[in-house]
């Protein structure tokens, strides 16, 4: 949703010294129509308010912020630190997913003490976000494209070689969610707040978690990039985007209650850490947590599917997005009557299968 590049800056300062530094810059991309359907404005807005407001209070999750404003974005190169993406096509192992759970579970505990010890002044500093893919209001967004997410689903499970009475299930099931997919996110997506609401990432797929490694290959660190649709809800929807986007199938199929301890764990703790007092850490026990999960379920199975796209993507599936007729592409053959794509095919059927039997 929006054009990044990178600047090197090479000069001498006032004193003669050498000065090298690298920059990423993002951008607006030079597609009104995609900017105005896609709520860009917004997008940067909130972007701009995370890194100008939030995370000044919050901690360094993410690259230090040269310049914001809504309209252009700014940031210090974390490659230059050392810091670079994981291999998107080979999804994540337990190391890279218990760094990130960290991550996450600190992020949702930090602002939820922040909360807790200053509601008022919290309730000040989030108003400003706003929900972009799922707005509450009946205008353009870039989130009514999800029914063509359902829709490429079930095509792909149709064609997939191997016909169970199980997957014959999922796409009736997926058939039923078509059309009021959107309706269905918009609601789960625009509830009162809840004492227990967390700020959540909102996108942490594998291109927006950049790691630091030591000599060894061992990892040191960890940053999240593009905060455009953080958001005020439940811990449990960065847990279902992270995980069905990025968490190796096997782990979804085999270990999944495992991944649902280990981060509960780390937010118990990462509580403690924050000196949330123990009365309320008591009420949000694992049980609190699985029901959570179960209740925000169909948004992780919406979101999972439609990251199959850019998680396994390769070179040749590069849309040009500065150019592309969004509504075109849509009522293309790549989602109408898409060929199978195993690869992508098999990736939902994890998804789509594990949601099934996990939490209907």
């Amino acid at each position: 949703m929006s054009q990044v590049i990178r600047t090197k800056v090479i000069g001498k300062r006032g004193n003669g010294s050498h000065y090298s530094k690298s920059f990423m810059s993002k951008n607006f991309l030079p597609n009104p129509a995609l900017v105005e359907m896609a709520r860009t404005h917004h997008l940067f807005e909130n972007e701009s308010h995370v890194y100008n407001n939030i995370l000044p209070i919050l901690g360094d999750f993410g690259p230090k912020c040269i310049f914001a404003n809504g309209k252009k974005i700014i940031l210090e190169d974390l490659r230059e630190y050392g810091y670079v993406l994981a291999k998107r096509e080979e999804f994540l192992d337990f190391n890279h997913i218990v760094w990130t759970f960290k991550t996450l579970a600190r992020l949702h505990a930090k602002s939820l003490a922040w909360k807790l010890k200053d509601p008022r002044g919290f309730d000040e500093l989030v108003a400003p976000l706003k929900e972009v893919p799922y707005p509450a209001d009946s205008g353009q967004s870039i989130g009514k494209t999800t029914n063509f997410t359902i829709k490429f689903a079930i095509q792909q499970l149709k064609q997939l070689e191997t016909q169970t009475e199980e997957i014959e299930h999922a796409v009736k099931i997926l058939e039923s969610y078509e059309a009021p997919c959107y309706e269905i996110l918009q609601g789960l997506l625009n509830q009162p707040r809840e004492k227990s609401h967390v700020l959540n990432h909102g996108d942490s797929w594998i291109n927006n978690i950049l790691f630091k490694y030591d000599a060894e290959g061992q990892i040191i660190d960890l940053k999240l990039i593009d905060y455009q649709i953080v958001r005020l809800g439940s811990p449990a929807l960065d847990f279902h985007y992270f995980t069905y986007a990025n968490v190796k199938s096997s782990f979804i199929e085999q270990h999944y209650d495992v991944l649902v301890l280990i981060y509960h764990h780390l937010f118990e703790e990462q509580m403690r850490e924050q000196n949330i007092p123990e009365e309320f850490i008591d009420q949000l026990t694992l049980q609190w947590f699985k029901d959570e999960l179960k209740k925000y379920s169909f948004f992780g199975l919406v979101s999972g599917i439609a990251l199959v796209h850019a998680v396994v993507a390769d070179e040749t599936d590069v849309i040009d997005m500065t150019t592309v007729n969004l509504e075109e592409m849509l009522n293309s053959e790549i989602f109408t009557a898409p060929p199978l794509v195993p690869k992508k095919a098999n990736r939902i059927k994890t998804i789509v299968l594990h949601y099934i039997r996990a939490f209907l």
